[in-house]
């Protein structure tokens, strides 16, 4: 027998094809990591032209390969961002006593994100709030999970809220 979640998917897997295309996840260039990567190169062969083989020779050459392996993993690290035609998004967990079920979800399909700042929370909570919303509060999409088994899945579709509910989804983001 199919579990009901089954046929519901994550906002980071769905959010391309429920938006309509105006949203696009792709991977943003790290250019940290590779300044990291250029001066532990750099550090690296400096220690050659040290004449004296001392101290600062040994120094180059942890420092040159530290920045380096650093470097090079930031940069391959890339991660997903979210766009919203043509603008950054952020993504939030918001996590709740799910012992609190029945008001959470009250004031989740009211809207009134900025009352869930009442509700209590706990790291160790079976309900998750996740939030992918514009930089500028214009738009934001938002889905509820539960933890069943080791893993949160989504219990709710994503919704989408327009700017006048996104204002109060700001005073969520600020104060959590």
């Amino acid at each position: 027998m199919a579990d009901k979640n089954d046929s519901i998917i994550t906002i980071e897997d769905g959010i391309e094809a429920f938006s309509n295309g105006r949203v696009t996840k792709r991977k943003v260039f790290r250019y940290k990591g590779l300044i990291l990567f250029a001066l532990g190169v750099a550090a690296y062969f400096l220690q050659f032209f040290d004449k004296e083989d001392g101290a600062l020779t040994i120094f180059l050459l942890i420092v040159g390969q530290f920045f380096g392996v650093v470097g090079l993993l930031i940069f391959l690290a890339r991660k997903d961002r979210f766009f919203y035609d043509g603008k950054p998004m952020k993504m939030r967990e918001f996590l709740f006593d799910s012992e609190r079920f029945d008001d959470i979800m009250h004031l989740y399909n009211d809207g009134k994100f900025s009352e869930m700042l009442d509700v209590s929370r706990s790291s160790a909570s079976k309900m998750k709030l996740k939030v992918l919303y514009a930089t500028d509060y214009s738009v934001a999409f938002s889905q509820i999970y539960n933890f069943v088994g080791y893993d949160f899945v989504p219990a709710e579709q994503i919704r989408v809220h327009e700017k006048a509910q996104c204002n109060n989804l700001n005073s969520l983001v600020i104060s959590y």
